[in-house]
């Protein structure tokens, strides 16, 4: 069972994936401030002392393009856990994301965007960076939730741990209602 630090860790992350501007392997060395001021100066509106602290321990190790599908994931590097991997997704947060807001109402299903992340994770993979014995875990607020249940539930094989805050459940408000 996952402890309260856990899941305080894992809506930080959640939270992180609001972060503009994400570079792959931020933090560099003796760049570490462009990092911190993508943190504090972003939708995911971080202070500074939680910014630094995070950007110490978390490496940006890919970002899937939104501006292709309207999918917005980080995966993380937990140099504090022994280098796990974490995929992060962002929630609603454009245009784009309130469509798929109304298709998972209407639906229950945000096909493109998982679609995306599905291409995300198989071009990682197919690069090596995600390795064929490697697990990660997953986190997402709201849509990004949904998204992080949906494909988790797709790739157990793939997935430790999923953490969703503020996510609708699978099949959306028709499956709840």
């Amino acid at each position: 069972m996952a402890t309260l630090k856990e899941y305080l860790d894992y809506a930080e992350l959640a939270q992180a994936a609001y972060g503009d501007d994400f570079k792959e392997g931020m933090p560099e060395k003796d760049k570490i401030e462009e990092y911190v001021s993508t943190l504090i100066n972003s939708s995911a509106k971080f202070s500074t002392k939680q910014a630094e602290a995070f950007a110490t321990r978390y490496e940006v190790v890919a970002v899937a393009d939104p501006y292709l599908s309207g999918l917005d994931a980080v995966l993380f590097r937990d140099t504090d856990n022994g280098n796990k991997l974490v995929l992060s997704i962002r929630g609603t947060s454009s245009v784009a994301d309130l469509y798929a807001d109304v298709l998972l109402a209407k639906d229950g299903v945000v096909k493109g965007q998982l679609d995306a992340l599905e291409d995300f994770i198989v071009d990682l993979q197919n690069q090596g960076v995600i390795g064929v014995t490697d697990s990660i875990n997953v986190t997402g607020h709201s849509l990004g939730g949904i998204l992080a249940q949906t494909f988790s539930v797709k790739h157990p094989e793939l997935i430790d741990n999923t953490y969703t805050y503020n996510a609708p459940g699978i099949g959306g408000l028709t499956a709840e209602v």
